[in-house]
């Protein structure tokens, strides 16, 4: 940039033009003459660098420098975002398309949390159908008579499976979901169920609440209980509070899913699930921490050390697990006789 009486003009691409207000007010005030300089005043800003698109960030101790541009920076042409915007099929992560959404800047999704209801609602539209899933048998959508919630199902192993995570949030007609004062060591009542997120992840339940029974068989230091749930309360198959003509899984129907691959059970468009194909049809929605992902869902099934065997689908695995049966876990339940189509 130079100076002409009181004129400022930049040299750009071998020839001179006037220069903008904000690069003249750059130049005379800080004297930051390089216009292709990263400043505070610029950010935002957008530019091609090398081919290209980069755009002016706050990087960190109070520097500013270029970086390339995100999808959603990119279409929208803008950095800052109103929170809960969002911009669909975005970013081409091989197999699917990712979804950007606004939580001060721009982020690629990376759970189901991030979608107002609305947004999940339209996306769950669009992403349960065969064309999405070619290879996957989807069953009729399931009705729950008690509440009216609606369930796509899915039939694997011939077994017909809910290819949602329940969302059944009634303890009045349902007691045993209702949270229970312990003693006086818990500040607290023991929630056994949250319905924080339900259109999105549906609920999360005790294992005492998933299968309709009382909540102290949860505690195995009780001197008055016995070491393990009496086998009268858990004869298979065990509905719980699956609809009519459902019921909470065991581990055998749980290693049903054991054949196949955690990819092909894991439901795509999430940031670190960046190799699913849900071939199946499942549709294990991710819970993470940072950028380890899971899925877990209880069985009915009790072990030797009076926890419970859950099933767990990892980035790369799917396998049984040890649990405590006072932590909240979602439900995928099974249907009692299915006839496949």
């Amino acid at each position: 940039m130079g100076k002409k009486t009181d004129v400022y003009f930049v040299c750009e691409d071998n020839a001179w033009r006037e220069a903008t207000t904000d690069e003249e007010r750059e130049c005379r005030e800080n004297g930051v003459c390089n216009i292709s300089r990263c400043t505070q005043r610029k950010e935002g800003k957008f530019k091609e660098i090398d081919g290209k698109q980069q755009v002016c960030s706050y990087l960190d101790a109070n520097e500013y420098g270029w970086k390339v541009a995100n999808c959603a920076e990119i279409k929208t042409g803008q950095k800052k975002c109103v929170n809960d915007d969002l911009v669909w099929a975005c970013e081409d992560y091989g197999s699917f398309l990712i979804d950007y959404f606004c939580a001060g800047e721009w982020i690629p999704v990376s759970n189901p949390d991030a979608y107002t209801p609305a947004n999940w609602s339209k996306k769950r539209a669009e992403y349960y159908t065969q064309e999405m899933h070619p290879d996957a048998v989807y069953g009729d959508d399931l009705v729950d008579a008690r509440d009216g919630n609606v369930y796509k199902t899915v039939f694997i192993g011939g077994k017909r499976w809910m290819a949602e995570n329940l969302r059944y949030a009634d303890s009045v007609e349902t007691p045993n979901m209702k949270s229970i004062h312990r003693s006086s060591w818990y500040s607290d009542d023991v929630k056994q169920f949250s319905c924080d997120n339900q259109d999105n992840q549906g609920c999360k339940y005790s294992w005492t609440a998933a299968l309709d029974i009382d909540s102290k068989w949860q505690w195995i230091d009780s001197p008055t209980l016995p070491e393990h749930t009496p086998s009268s309360l858990m004869q298979a198959p065990h509905r719980g509070i699956c609809p009519e003509g459902w019921h909470v899984p065991d581990t055998t129907e749980w290693k049903i899913l054991g054949d196949i691959d955690a990819v092909a059970l894991q439901m795509r468009g999430f940031r670190y699930w960046n190799n699913a194909t849900d071939a199946s049809g499942f549709s294990a929605l991710p819970s993470c921490y940072y950028s380890d992902c899971s899925s877990s869902y209880w069985s009915i099934s009790e072990n030797e050390n009076v926890n419970v065997y859950i099933w767990k689908i990892e980035n790369e695995t799917a396998a049984f697990y040890e649990w405590g049966k006072g932590d909240l876990l979602p439900i995928r339940c099974i249907q009692d006789y299915p006839v496949e189509p």
